[in-house]
């Protein structure tokens, strides 16, 4: 029960963060995404949606890595995939 319920956190944590990748590339229509840097704009539903999606992809990791372990820690890596994804089409999309 544990592992499905991590899962289903992680889940919907990168479902949070995605979205607030896709408000933060349409509120900086012509600015590039830094590296490690906040972009020039950052809407507060972004901000919000960032800080639950974060928060929820932690609680769930520590949910399920109880019962499989720090295996379990693995999967933050498909966590962030999206999200980064979005940022990368979006500096693509600026630079042509």
């Amino acid at each position: 029960m544990e592992i499905v319920l991590g899962v289903l956190l992680v889940a919907v944590g990168s479902v949070l963060l995605t979205k607030s990748a896709m408000i933060e590339a349409k509120a900086n229509p012509l600015d590039r995404f830094p590296l490690l840097v906040s972009p020039p704009i950052r809407p507060r539903r972004a901000n919000l949606l960032r800080g639950l999606g974060g928060g929820l992809v932690v609680l769930g990791l520590l949910t399920f890595s109880r019962e499989i372990g720090y295996a379990g820690l693995l999967a933050i890596i498909p966590a962030w995939v999206a999200p980064v994804t979005v940022m990368l089409r979006h500096n693509r999309l600026v630079s042509a």
